[in-house]
């Protein structure tokens, strides 16, 4: 358990610096696991206990609350990751970490800027292939989803068959697949987080790549097996911890219903990815479902 790795090292130590990077691994493995509120505020709050003494290691660890962040999907861990960012001092060195927390946090606030130093950015993985992963993940989260598919194409070719990518939002790699109709490269791509998954026990990450498998399923028409996958995906999360991952399942399911050309369940199913005010339930992962849900409605002669 990751909460024994940690309790072992403090029972060994006190020394201030080895506590607080053993925070900093710990964290990037517990926001895997599927209890996201807890794993964030734990997080939040040692990256807060650091900002002004340790403030490189204050940023890991947000850069790793973002993470976490995205799954759960919560507005009050947006405002808290801004806040906490705001406190940390400018630091040239650390602009690409502080630009991925950037982004992942609200990819949509700053987008014209966030943009405007993509370019920079995958100058800078070309030099360091460690961040092609990471770059992929931006530009799939800034809808510049050709970028994230080279950038993808580029970590996968560079990491081989050393297994999963070095990235901290494994499925990233799978959706800009799924985007571009590449069925095969992303079930590529969800086979290899799913192995790791599995050998680990880290149920988010089996739910994370069981939810993207059902959706090429049900692209591809086997909707029985999309079914199959999507309701394994939410059988392992809770639905308000993990946002992400249920907006995904449904977003599936949904799918599978069109496909089927049953479109009036496909628009009750895509609906519960939107607030019943019209709010996404996630901030990012419920918005393509935008134009799926106006198709269900059209066919159904429902209204979006």
């Amino acid at each position: 358990r990751v909460e024994d790795l940690a309790a072992a090292v403090r029972a060994r130590t006190d020394d201030p610096s080895l506590l607080a990077d053993t925070a900093a691994l710990v964290g990037r493995l517990a926001a895997l696991t599927v209890r996201h509120s807890v794993v964030f505020a734990r997080l939040a709050d040692a990256a807060e206990e650091l900002c002004l003494v340790r403030p490189d290691t204050a940023l890991d660890l947000l850069a790793d609350a973002v993470v976490v962040r995205f799954y759960c999907g919560r507005d009050v861990q947006r405002r808290r990751i801004e806040d906490l960012l705001r406190r940390l001092p400018e630091d040239p060195s650390r602009d690409w970490l502080r630009t991925w927390v950037r982004t992942v946090c609200d990819p949509f606030a700053d987008r014209a800027e966030l943009l405007g130093v993509l370019p920079w950015m995958a100058a800078e993985a070309r030099r360091r292939p460690d961040r092609l992963a990471a770059l992929g993940v931006m530009a799939w989260l800034l809808d510049e989803t050709p970028l994230a598919v080279r950038a993808f194409d580029e970590a996968f070719d560079r990491w081989g068959s050393r297994g999963p990518l070095p990235d901290g939002l494994g499925g990233a790699a799978a959706w800009s697949y799924v985007d571009q109709g590449r069925w095969e490269r992303a079930r590529q791509a969800v086979a290899r987080s799913a192995a790791l998954a599995a050998a680990t026990g880290l149920d988010h990450a089996v739910s994370c790549a069981a939810a993207v498998d059902a959706m090429v399923l049900a692209h591809q028409g086997d909707t029985a097996a999309a079914r199959a996958r999507a309701a394994e995906a939410l059988a392992l999360v809770d639905p308000l911890e993990s946002r992400s991952v249920t907006v995904y399942a449904r977003r599936a399911l949904g799918a599978a219903d069109l496909a089927e050309g049953n479109f009036e369940a496909a628009y009750d199913r895509l609906r519960t990815v939107f607030t019943a005010e019209g709010a996404p339930v996630h901030y990012h992962a419920s918005c393509p479902a935008l134009a799926e849900l106006a198709a269900a409605a059209a066919r159904s002669g429902r209204r979006a």
